[in-house]
């Protein structure tokens, strides 16, 4: 029988980090089994704290977590019979490569930080079937990273203090086709992020919510979410959370910020308000109200570049800049500043009422074209980081799977089609 252990592991990596001096080069050869295989480091470590990405972008950058010793966040590939080709330099192309999400934290002597997975499909052994009973394991230590796999039941609601990266599928896979070979997501009802000691400070995630998310906790990263409720940093428990960043992700309800100070909500569509009374909070190429109408109180903000859809009368804003926005009423922004009310959103978006990601993106010759600081467009699908279709998290996926209906002796030959989400 055919088993993770007979792949053949085979690889040259190149990464780039710099340091507050010059890049440096670094090569890691990985050759041999998955049971059983050896690493080869080249290059120069200057810099326990560097940073490391992946060369052709095929992983996104990473923060690395504060240890003793130099740390190395390393992404590897899986090949069977040669069929991997390593990305190798700039000069060189992408060739067709299998990849397994695995993830390795390198110190003075090889240690992992390990991938879990969370499946609770009738005949699949996975190590957790719920994301509550993966959080609370005492095996799983911070720094790991959880995998929410596909499945057509939740994984149940989850309350998490513990530094974490979780993982799941995207949203929206029907509207944006060829993304994920299943259209299964692995979701959560609802999700608490926070506790005694903030412990779960530094975790990110990736992963679809069907319901609220309640923050308390410090540098937390929503990226690339789902999230059917609201998102709330108010501190439900310690009353400490601060610098959170919310990016890339789809809320439907409203965000509600009411703590903490350098907090960043970017290149996101809210389908409710904008509310809260942080010390400061940056609003920035966010489509808001994309959903539903209303108004709110906004203090101590810098609201820019974005497009409040529905919203139906003013907003109050108090100690805050307000400016380069559009909205669809009359009165909700305040005059002045390259604000803009009462634009038609029909003429704005493919389709301001729709529901999905891939109504929010820009006509052409949208009146958001261009219109917001320093010529960027306005909305979501602007600026440096622009919101990704389908929000899947930045790692390679496979979307397609070919095979015969029997095998032709003794070979089997299968086709991995798969593509990047950077």
């Amino acid at each position: 029988m055919f088993s993770l252990n007979d792949l053949k592991i085979t690889g040259r990596f190149w990464f780039l980090y710099t340091d507050a001096k010059n890049t440096h080069l670094l090569v890691l050869l990985v050759a041999g089994t998955a049971a059983n295989f050896d690493f080869e480091m080249r290059g120069n470590f200057l810099n326990r704290k560097a940073l490391f990405h992946w060369e052709n972008t095929l992983a996104s950058f990473f923060r690395l977590p504060t240890f003793v010793g130099i740390q190395f966040f390393i992404p590897y590939c899986l090949s069977i019979k040669n069929n991997f080709q390593f990305l190798k330099t700039k000069q060189t192309t992408m060739k067709k490569f299998f990849f397994l999400s695995v993830a390795a934290t390198l110190t003075c002597s090889i240690s992992f930080a390990k991938v879990w997975r969370v499946n609770n499909n009738v005949g699949v052994n996975a190590d957790f079937t719920t994301a509550q009973a993966a959080t609370s394991a005492a095996t799983v230590l911070a720094g790991d990273t959880i995998h929410l796999e596909p499945s057509t039941t939740s994984y149940g609601s989850l309350t998490t203090n513990k530094r974490l990266t979780w993982i799941s599928t995207g949203a929206f896979l029907v509207a944006n086709p060829n993304q994920q070979f299943s259209l299964n997501i692995g979701r959560l009802d609802g999700m608490t992020v926070g506790g005694t000691g903030n412990l779960a400070n530094n975790s990110v995630f990736h992963i679809y919510i069907d319901g609220f998310v309640n923050i308390d906790a410090s540098n937390i990263r929503i990226d690339r979410c789902f999230i059917a409720g609201a998102l709330n940093l108010a501190g439900y428990v310690n009353s400490s959370g601060s610098s959170l960043v919310v990016i890339n992700s789809w809320i439907q309800s409203n965000v509600s910020i009411s703590q903490g100070n350098n907090n960043v909500v970017t290149n996101n569509i809210i389908g409710g308000n904008i509310n809260g009374t942080s010390l400061l909070t940056v609003y920035t190429h966010n489509v808001i109200h994309a959903i539903s109408a209303g108004a709110s109180t906004v203090t101590n903000a810098i609201v820019e570049n974005n497009i409040f859809n529905k919203s139906s009368s003013a907003y109050t804003f108090n100690n805050c800049t307000v400016q380069f926005n559009m909205s669809g009423a009359a009165s909700v922004l305040p005059a002045g500043n390259n604000n803009q009310n009462s634009v038609a959103m029909a003429n704005v978006f493919v389709n301001n009422s729709g529901a999905d990601d891939v109504s929010f993106v820009l006509k052409a010759a949208s009146p958001a074209i261009a219109a917001g600081s320093a010529g960027v467009d306005l909305g979501a699908f602007g600026g440096g980081s622009p919101f990704k279709l389908a929000i899947q998290p930045a790692i390679p996926a496979i979307y397609k799977i070919q095979a015969p209906a029997a095998p032709s002796g003794n070979t089997l030959n299968v086709t991995f089609s798969t593509k990047s989400n950077n």
